[in-house]
């Protein structure tokens, strides 16, 4: 079972652009880094492998900076994460939260219709959480521009077998997040 580590940082306003900034390259097993494009825009989040038993510690804050919060979510690869290739420049990070004791069936649903969505655009990743709220599923999709999001949503729209795959899920979630991502530049 491969175990990540969502680690998600909440920092001032007027230190986000120089938190952006730093090298985060040396961070101990960092998979990927993003700052939220569109969503809550004070927020930087990584993604850390967890290679061993005991988990990395999370990305070190530079003594010039001082957290308002930071948040650690551990995860269940469901599907392999990828590294994003330079040309998607957006990526969207939609977390599922699903009605209790359907977590289970959701994914299996979700997992299946992922060839067909994958028609559409490249998945990175998809994770289920192991801590915190508990019936949770997060997956990343890429995209080279929000015209082209918006071009890809407008089409699977018109996909009856999509079509069929939301309206059988739909009803399982308690709420949908989606937040927009850009990689971190140093990352």
């Amino acid at each position: 079972m491969t175990i990540h580590i969502l680690t998600t940082d909440l920092v001032k306003a007027e230190e986000l652009g120089a938190y952006i900034g730093q090298d985060w390259s040396g961070a101990p097993n960092i998979r990927a880094g993003w700052s939220v494009a569109f969503g809550p825009v004070t927020r930087i989040m990584f993604l850390q492998g967890q290679d061993a038993l005991e988990p990395p510690p999370p990305p070190m804050v530079p003594p010039a900076f001082s957290l308002e919060r930071r948040e650690r979510q551990w995860l269940r690869a469901r599907s392999p994460h990828r590294p994003t290739p330079a040309d998607i420049t957006v990526l969207e990070l939609r977390t599922y939260s699903v009605r209790t004791g359907l977590g289970d069936r959701f994914l299996d649903l979700m997992l299946g219709a992922l060839p067909l969505r994958q028609r559409y655009s490249p998945n990175f990743g998809v994770w289920s959480s192991l801590s915190g709220r508990l019936e949770q599923v997060l997956h990343l999709w890429g995209y080279r521009s929000l015209d082209e999001r918006a071009a890809v949503r407008a089409r699977l729209k018109e996909d009856r077998e999509w079509d069929d795959y939301t309206a059988t899920i739909l009803p399982m979630l308690e709420e949908l997040q989606s937040v927009i991502l850009t990689p971190l530049p140093k990352c």
